[in-house]
C-alpha cells in the first residue's frame, strides 16, 4: 500500500513538473519570440549544418588516380547550403538556398499584368471630395467603392460593391456584388452585369432592359432626393438638401404665423409692445422654459402611459413657440415701419413684414438657423412673462372677459374731470 502511495506521489510530481516546464517554455517563447524574429533580419541568414549520424553511409565518391603514384582524394558532391530566413509577409521562418536568398536580397521586379486580367484603376476606396471618376473598359477597381458626392462612370469591373450617397453613377460594365444608391442618380445601361442586388433608396434609377441583375432589384423612391444631386461634393448636396428643407419649413411656419396673427392680434400686439423693455429677461425666461419643456416631454415619453401626454405637450409647446415668433416679428415690423417708412404699420402687416425679414436671414447656411433659434427663445420667454399675452409684466391680474372694470374714484372738490 505504501509503495502504491509512493508511486502515485512520484507520478503526480512528474506531471506537475511537465506542466511547469510547458508553462515556462511558453512564457519564454512569448517574451523572447518577437525579439528573435526581429533580430533575424539584422543577423542575416543562419546556416543550418546538420551532421550525419555515425554509421550512416554517405554517398559514394569514386576515387580517381592520375598516373602512377598520384592519388586524388574523393570529392564530396556539391550540396546547396540551406539558410533559415524570416518571411516578411507571413512572419514565419523558412528554409531557402543561397541562390534564393540572393535573389530575394537583390529584389525582383513584379511580373507584368496578364493580358487576360484588366489593369487596376487609380480610384480610392472611399471618396468625399466630389470628384469625377472613370473606370475604363480595361481597368478594375479592387474591393468596394463608396462615393459620397461626385460622379462615377463604371465601364470596367468593380470586384466589390458600388455604394453611392448623394452622387451620380453610370454603370455599363460589371459589378461583382451590389449597387446601392441613397439619394443618388443611377443609370444602368445595356450590357451591364450586376452579380448582386440593385438597390435605390430616396433617389432615381434608370435600368435598361438588357441589363443583368443577379439578385433583387429594389426601388424605394419614397422621397426623391436626387434632384439635389449636382455632381459636386457631399457638402454641396447637404447644403442644397438643407436649403430646400428650410424653405418647406419656413413656408409651413408662415401659415402658422399668419393664422396666429389673425386670431390673437391683441395678444401679439401686447407682447410686441413689451419686448423693447424686456429683451434680456425674455431670452433668459425662454431658455429656462425650453429646457423645462424638453425635459418634461422626455420624462413623459419614457413611460407608455405618458406618451399621449408627451405628444399633446409637444403640440402646445410648438404653438407657444410659433406665437412667440409672431410677437417678435410684429415688434421688428413696427420698428421697420417707423424707421424706414416713417409711419406705424398695423399689427398684422408688421407681423408679416418682420417674419419675411427673418425668413431671409433663416435661409443663410448655419448662421440663419442660429439666429432663428435665438429669436424663438426670445419669443418663448416673452409669452411666458406676459402669460401668453394677457398682461403686462409687473401689472395686476388680467381683466376677464364679461366682467366690467372697477368704477373710477370720485373727483376731488374743485377739480374738473378729465375729458
Amino acid at each position: 500500500m505504501s509503495e502504491r502511495n509512493g508511486s502515485d506521489a512520484v507520478s503526480a510530481r512528474n506531471i506537475f513538473a511537465k506542466i511547469g516546464m510547458v508553462c515556462v517554455t511558453r512564457l519564454l517563447a512569448f517574451l523572447f519570440g518577437p525579439l528573435l524574429a526581429l533580430s533575424l533580419p539584422l543577423l542575416g541568414p543562419i546556416p543550418l549544418s546538420v551532421a550525419a549520424p555515425e554509421g550512416t553511409p554517405g554517398p559514394a565518391a569514386p576515387e580517381t588516380t592520375e598516373g602512377p603514384g598520384h592519388h586524388v582524394e574523393a570529392q564530396e558532391p556539391h550540396r546547396p547550403q540551406k539558410y533559415l530566413t524570416l518571411d516578411p509577409k507571413t512572419g514565419k521562418l523558412k528554409r531557402e538556398s543561397v541562390e534564393e536568398a540572393e535573389e530575394a536580397e537583390e529584389g525582383q521586379e513584379p511580373l507584368p499584368p496578364s493580358p487576360q486580367r484588366p489593369a487596376r484603376a487609380s480610384t480610392p476606396s472611399v471618396s468625399f471630395g466630389g470628384g469625377t471618376y472613370v473606370i475604363k473598359e480595361n481597368e478594375h477597381h479592387r474591393g468596394d467603392f463608396v462615393l459620397l458626392g461626385g460622379s462615377v462612370d463604371v465601364r470596367g469591373e468593380v470586384t466589390g460593391s458600388l455604394v453611392l450617397i448623394g452622387a451620380k453613377g453610370t454603370v455599363s460594365g460589371e459589378v461583382k456584388k451590389d449597387v446601392v444608391g441613397i439619394g443618388s442618380k443611377i443609370k444602368v445601361l445595356d450590357g451591364t452585369v450586376i452579380r448582386g442586388s440593385l438597390v435605390n433608396v430616396c433617389g432615381s434609377v434608370e435600368k435598361a432592359p438588357e441589363a443583368e441583375v443577379g439578385k433583387d432589384f429594389v426601388d424605394l423612391a419614397l422621397l426623391d432626393f436626387s434632384r439635389f444631386v449636382r455632381g459636386g461634393s457631399i457638402l454641396s448636396f447637404l447644403l442644397w438638401f438643407v436649403f430646400w428643407i428650410k424653405i418647406l419649413k419656413a413656408a409651413f411656419l408662415s401659415l402658422a404665423v399668419v393664422a396666429l396673427a389673425a386670431i390673437f392680434t391683441d395678444r401679439i400686439a401686447l407682447c410686441a409692445g413689451v419686448l423693447p423693455g424686456a429683451l434680456g429677461r425674455s431670452f433668459l425666461f425662454g431658455l429656462l422654459c425650453w429646457v423645462g419643456a424638453v425635459f418634461s416631454i422626455i420624462v413623459m415619453a419614457i413611460t407608455l402611459i405618458g406618451i399621449p401626454f408627451a405628444i399633446l405637450a409637444g403640440l402646445v409647446f410648438k404653438l407657444v413657440w410659433w406665437g412667440g415668433i409672431a410677437a417678435v416679428s410684429c415688434a421688428a415690423g413696427q420698428q421697420i415701419g417707423r424707421n424706414v417708412f416713417g409711419r406705424s404699420l398695423s399689427y398684422f402687416s408688421a407681423t408679416l413684414l418682420g417674419y419675411l425679414l427673418f425668413v431671409i436671414v433663416y435661409l443663410i447656411p448655419f448662421f440663419g438657423g442660429l439666429v432663428m433659434g435665438i429669436l424663438g427663445l426670445i419669443g418663448l420667454g416673452l409669452m411666458a412673462i406676459t402669460r401668453l399675452g394677457t398682461r403686462i409684466p409687473g401689472s395686476g391680474p388680467p381683466l376677464f372677459p364679461g366682467v366690467p372694470p372697477p368704477p373710477a374714484a370720485p373727483a376731488a372738490a374743485g377739480t374738473a374731470p378729465l375729458a
